[in-house]
């Protein structure tokens, strides 16, 4: 919920693998985090990472010549912001950013696009303990309590910048206009289906589809919680949870075609 986490932290194993299997150099962002910087803190700094990146390469030796962005949860959310905003930008006439200068493509793991927490799966996918399905990280079972957490986190992260605006489209990108979604850059969505946030992934894609965007995948796992893409360093058997591990060779298939 953009309040934890950090590159040196638990991300290290995950941007360590994908380093390998991409063969490319990977850049993590420290970006801040609430409550200390609340919105538009956490887009700023993507911004200037990006702007940084564009011109130094990853030697900081020349130019890059092709970004790919990589996000989950609410990294995934802020990912789609961050290219959101360099469409915004262009659209508005600001300079901040060349218009060419927007990222490659990107992979999204379990995004997190709704701060209104309005879509359905907030509900469908509530916890049930008698069946043992459903949401077993972000729902207690009671799904309008969930809800009702979960807006106080987008509250949180918005700050003084509302009143409480749950549907900016920048802070909020699953309500981002048409003419914005279908100039997005080509996107694998990755999400599992037994999430609260499942909806954040599918009902945005299908929107990114609808403003006639077609550079936009998405899969969903059966069976897989929230960012089970972090479980790629698991201890089953064979010393991986199976689906993460296939979740992260999905991501290095599509982005080696954004790469040719």
């Amino acid at each position: 919920g953009y309040s934890s986490y950090s590159p040196s932290g638990v991300y290290r194993p995950l941007t360590t693998r994908l380093a390998a299997m991409l063969e490319v150099p990977v850049l993590a962002v420290d970006y801040r985090l609430v409550p200390e910087h609340p919105f538009p803190s956490a887009v700023e700094d993507a911004l200037k990472a990006l702007e940084y990146i564009w011109t130094h390469g990853p030697r900081d030796t020349s130019n890059a010549t092709k970004i790919f962005l990589i996000g989950d949860s609410a990294g995934a959310g802020l990912s789609i912001s961050l290219m959101l905003s360099v469409i915004s930008r262009t659209t508005d006439g600001a300079t901040c950013i060349d218009p060419m200068k927007q990222v490659t493509a990107s992979v999204l793991f379990s995004a997190y696009t709704d701060l209104t927490c309005s879509l359905p799966s907030y509900r469908t996918r509530a916890w049930d303990s008698a069946t043992l399905t459903g949401d077993p990280l972000f729902s207690d079972g009671d799904s309008e309590i969930d809800i009702a957490s979960s807006i106080e986190t987008g509250k949180s992260y918005l700050g003084n910048h509302h009143v409480y605006n749950l549907r900016n489209p920048i802070a909020s990108p699953y309500w981002a206009p048409a003419d914005w979604l279908a100039d997005l850059p080509p996107m694998l969505m990755v999400v599992g289906d037994a999430e609260v946030m499942l909806d954040d992934t599918v009902e945005f894609a299908k929107r990114v589809r609808k403003a006639g965007n077609t550079e936009v995948e998405y899969k969903v796992y059966p069976r897989m919680w929230h960012d089970h893409v972090m479980y790629s360093e698991g201890c089953t058997g064979d010393g991986v949870l199976d689906e993460a591990h296939e979740a992260l060779k999905e991501a290095v298939r599509f982005l080696g075609r954004q790469y040719r």
